[in-house]
């Protein structure tokens, strides 16, 4: 197996367990948040120039506040998924990243994108709203001869 086939499938596990831990994270944001009493988030991101972050956590209900800690899984590249203590704010930006990745690996370069992500605490739903930034260009071509 060549370096770049050793790349390829180090890079498809990796993919596979984030995913796995994004399913993980999931159900454990969701059960904290519907003990705290809220009823949705709404998450803002942007991205650009090769880099991209969460911009605002809007809480709707419950105190309106995120607070207190949760163990999540996370997926180093090489090797196991491993479990971490974190704040619940935390959490969620973790999982809206992961999810980013893995419905729109790249989101940041270039024009990059931007757009929000929806938690619906009672149907345990995440509505991702994405917009992805292109440059384009219109070209004509004209000939002119002499009359």
């Amino acid at each position: 197996m060549s370096g770049f086939e050793k790349m390829q499938a180090q890079w498809a596990d990796q993919s596979r367990r984030q995913s796995e831990a994004n399913e993980v994270n999931q159900r454990v944001i969701f059960d904290a948040l519907a003990a705290l009493g809220i009823e949705r988030l709404e998450i803002s991101f942007d991205g650009c120039g090769d880099s991209g972050q969460i911009e605002d956590i809007t809480v709707i209900g419950g105190s309106g506040v995120l607070s207190g800690d949760l163990t999540i899984e996370f997926a180093p590249w090489d090797g196991a998924n491993q479990s971490r203590k974190c704040p619940l704010a935390e959490a969620v930006e973790d999982l809206c990243y992961g999810l980013l990745k893995r419905e729109h690996e790249g989101w940041e370069i270039n024009d990059g994108a931007f757009g929000s992500f929806a938690f619906d605490v009672a149907k345990r739903e995440i509505e991702l709203e994405f917009n992805g930034r292109y440059t384009d260009y219109e070209t004509s071509t004209h000939t002119f001869t002499e009359a």
